[in-house]
């Protein structure tokens, strides 16, 4: 899937994903380049039958997609659980979640 790197960024700092690990100011866009040349490098080694790429603006008609995710958090797969960097990785927190 692709998207406009300025918003992936954006979406990045809102849920502070990896602030547990880098706060580094260019951690983020190094990150979204490393992906995008995985991604490609991926591409070369599979058949062309096993992928396909997909723009992430596409999906916005979907019936499916959440067009309003300021709630959204790292953690968005647990319900009422909007904890930050400081716990995502705790292993006591992590152990104590419904599963």
């Amino acid at each position: 899937m692709y998207r406009n790197k300025e918003d992936i960024i954006k979406s990045m700092e809102r849920v502070e994903w990896y602030k547990d690990y880098s706060d580094h100011p260019d951690f983020y866009s190094t990150f979204i380049d490393h992906c995008y040349t995985y991604i490609e490098q991926l591409k070369n080694e599979l058949p062309q039958e096993r992928w396909f790429d997909i723009q992430y603006e596409s999906l916005i008609h979907d019936p499916l997609f959440v067009k309003d995710r300021s709630n959204f958090t790292v953690k968005q797969h647990l319900p009422n659980k909007p904890n930050g960097p400081k716990t995502w990785r705790n292993d006591g927190y992590i152990r104590t979640l419904e599963k």
